[in-house]
């Protein structure tokens, strides 16, 4: 029986829920050096607490595995096993990986790194030993003819995948080539890592430009007198890692030859990093040689949605048919996307031959910023476009953002997100939030952490810059651990960090799931304003939420399997659905209030500035399906097969072919593209889960009203999709949703 919120109830925890984050928080350095309690787990008392856990962890790992090696098991003990092993791991892995991305410690960044580097090199070189291989192998031909109980549908599924990175790993090589193996690999994780690094970094620190009075019309005049310094020079110096700045001087400097400077500027690069990018990719070109594959992207796609529904799985022979559905989706993409982006710069080319100001009326990539200015002022009305949108900012403080999330996954899944206590020194910045995930029924389901404001530039190391979702732990059965793998458990653990589930009529014991979502937000003022945040960064929110909701929502008993660890081009799919509620104009509607009147958004001002954000929304997505092009370019044989590899004039060719605005000579933009190392071979699958999603909601929800409809259709995704993470196919999943998956398979491969 569901616990029905009164309203008052909903209104105070909502109230609640908006303060924690709008309110201005404390000091940005309380708890910043504070390691010993992150997340509430208990470190060794050590200068470096990380290197001397992921050691600890590591020799956990290896009794594991010879307990695994030493005899004869059953599949169900076997692979119980090898998911603890991971799992041991991985509590390590997944929280260092975390503290390098947003820890303002460098000392402590320094220390995880470290621990990280350690645990990667010695889980590759589990990922190829035979002897761990050979008993699954075993256990698995026994299923078949030995007298022993059953095991259970997520086991097989597990069995099978984790016998799937064994063979990704290479365990066929020869003993010479498998040690290989391990080193390339290693040395893809310290170039992917390298590459992350320098992504956010530019070649040259400012330009300067002659005349900078005369040259800078139409910029701000408050900003000219920065750069001249304070008009007491005749030179203009722009910087160019400070990403506002630039940005401004693109879109509003008449000159264009300035433009084109700064544009130059931000988009070049030095031998450096394009040689880093480039060494990863042969990297990974030489892995793939090492397995037999034609290509890295044959090697990466082989288990994706990509293939066909129903197909079953063939390691060896069916890549190739996978690369090409990928190739034939975005190419019809395009073919489908590419006139309407065409008519857009069209509009541009008008604007810019009424300016005058040059013969060649060809938008340029510097042009796209300052003539898209004047394309917004015709759409919808005359006011002026910032001001506008800076009215329609006052109603979505990220307090009342996330309030409304938590409103609309109640009505889809029961859910709400409940302000928690984080004890001193469980978070690594005063910014971050602590925030139970609670079921109506059930209760607290997982944790997560939010840190979604930008740091000030003196404020520790660097913190991720962009938005994403790191999962800390992943949820899984832990009540027989000692059955199959004959000691207590330990390493990384927290206070009231498992929960009690009844599963087939009896209660069983599994880990809480954690979760971080970060952002990078501007900070509340201190003087009492929240952060408020545009459509565009309301819709972020929504994405990452369902990255979180989508981890948390598993039922599975193996970590192998739960939350996002499934086919990287369904892990976009529960994202995209829930951030699809943040482009419905009535959701946002039910959603914005001011923060200092209270009062509604009118639904109008929210369909006037989706009109001015929707003007190059064809450009935009054009721009995406080149960078998806791109990265399977990067990642095809032609690449592997290539003496000289160019990653330069690869761009140059996929740009001029697939996008509407000309390739600009002299650029490196590949080596600002940080996908290219956490989603190689990927990059697709945010086109291929938008799809998906698409049908999700059309089917679900279309032409429904009232709040029985939202939760029938939130509880068939909850049942069929989520909570199943990556223990059964996807194209399943949507079949039993309602789906017509042949249809959908038509639509997605025309």
């Amino acid at each position: 029986m569901r616990r029905a919120l009164s309203t008052a109830t909903a209104a105070r925890l909502d109230r609640n829920l908006q303060q924690l984050f709008d309110k201005p928080p404390v000091s940005a350095h309380a708890f910043a050096r504070e390691t010993a309690g992150l997340f509430g787990y208990s470190l060794p008392p050590t200068r470096t607490p990380w290197t001397s856990a992921a050691r600890a962890s590591a020799e956990r790992a290896r009794r594991l595995a010879a307990r695994v090696a030493a005899s004869p098991l059953s599949l169900t003990a076997t692979v119980k096993l090898l998911d603890a092993l991971s799992d041991e791991l991985c509590s390590v892995l997944d929280v260092t990986e975390l503290v390098l991305n947003v820890h303002p410690a460098k000392d402590v960044v320094r220390d995880a790194a470290e621990a990280n580097a350690l645990l990667t090199s010695f889980m590759n070189e589990l990922n190829t030993d035979v002897g761990l291989y050979q008993a699954l192998k075993d256990a698995m031909d026994r299923v078949t003819y030995v007298n022993e109980p059953q095991p259970s549908e997520q086991t097989k599924t597990v069995a099978e995948l984790l016998m799937r990175d064994f063979q990704k790993s290479g365990i066929h090589l020869s003993g010479n080539d498998r040690r290989k193996f391990v080193a390339v690999s290693d040395d893809i994780l310290s170039l992917g890592n390298r590459f992350v690094r320098a992504c956010s970094q530019f070649s040259c620190e400012s330009v300067e430009v002659e005349n900078g009075r005369n040259r800078l019309l139409g910029v701000d005049e408050r900003l000219v007198k920065q750069l001249t310094k304070q008009g007491q020079s005749k030179t203009a110096i722009i910087p160019i890692d400070n990403s506002v700045i630039p940005a401004m001087i693109l879109k509003t400097a008449r000159d264009e030859d300035v433009r084109r400077i700064v544009y130059l500027a931000m988009n070049s690069s030095n031998e450096e990093a394009l040689w880093t990018v480039e060494e990863m990719l042969r990297k990974r070109a030489e892995l793939a040689k090492l397995l037999g594959k034609v290509s890295y992207a044959q090697l990466w796609l082989s288990d994706k949605m990509a293939r066909s529904p129903g197909l079953s799985f063939n390691y060896c022979g069916i890549s190739k048919r996978f690369l090409e559905t990928v190739m034939r989706f975005l190419t019809a993409l395009s073919a489908e996307n590419k006139p309407l982006a065409i008519a857009e710069v069209g509009k541009l080319q008008d604007i810019k031959r009424a300016h005058g100001r040059t013969n060649n009326s060809q938008i340029l990539a510097w042009d796209e910023l300052f003539y898209s200015q004047f394309l917004n002022a015709s759409v919808a009305n005359t006011t002026p476009a910032s001001a506008v949108v800076g009215s329609l900012r006052a109603y979505f403080s990220v307090g009342t953002v996330i309030a409304g999330i938590s409103a609309l996954l109640q009505r889809l899944y029961g859910l709400r997100l409940e302000p928690a206590t984080a004890l001193p020194g469980e978070t690594w910045h005063a910014d971050v939030r602590k925030v139970h995930i609670v079921h109506e029924d059930e209760g607290v389901v997982g944790v997560v952490y939010l840190d979604l404001f930008a740091r000030s530039d003196g404020d520790g190391a660097a913190k991720f810059d962009g938005a994403a979702q790191f999962t800390v732990r992943c949820s899984r059965r832990v009540d027989d651990y000692e059955e199959f793998c004959g000691e207590r458990r330990s390493g990384l653990r927290a206070p009231d960090s498992e929960v009690v589930r009844i599963q087939d009529g009896r209660a069983t014991l599994y880990q809480l799931p954690i979760v971080v979502l970060v952002t990078q937000f501007d900070r509340p003022a201190s003087t009492g304003v929240p952060c408020l945040l545009g459509l565009n960064e309301v819709e972020t929110l929504f994405h990452e939420m369902g990255h979180v909701m989508h981890s948390v929502m598993a039922r599975t008993d193996y970590q192998h399997i739960s939350g996002t660890r499934c086919a990287l081009d369904f892990v976009e799919v529960p994202s995209n659905f829930l951030q699809s509620f943040a482009r419905d104009d009535e959701v946002l509607a039910s959603i914005g209030t001011h923060y200092s009147t209270g009062e509604k958004v009118p639904i109008e001002m929210i369909r006037n500035i989706r009109a001015r954000h929707d003007v190059l929304e064809s450009v935009e997505k054009q721009k995406q399906i080149k960078m998806a092009v791109l990265d399977q370019m990067y990642h095809s044989a032609e690449q592997m097969e290539s003496v000289n590899f160019d990653t330069t004039r690869m761009l140059r060719s996929v740009q001029n072919e697939i996008h509407v605005i000309p390739y600009a000579e002299g650029t490196h933009w590949q080596t600002q593209f940080s996908h290219l190392f956490s989603y190689g071979a990927s990059y697709y699958s945010y086109f291929w889960a938008r799809r998906v999603s698409d049908a999700l909601r059309d089917r679900m929800f279309s032409g429904l009203s009232g709040e029985d409809s939202l939760r029938e259709g939130g509880e068939v995704i909850k049942n069929e999709l989520l909570q199943w993470g990556g223990g059964r196919d996807p194209w399943v999943g949507l079949g039993k949703a309602g789906i017509d998956i042949d249809d959908l398979s038509r639509h997605i491969n025309q």
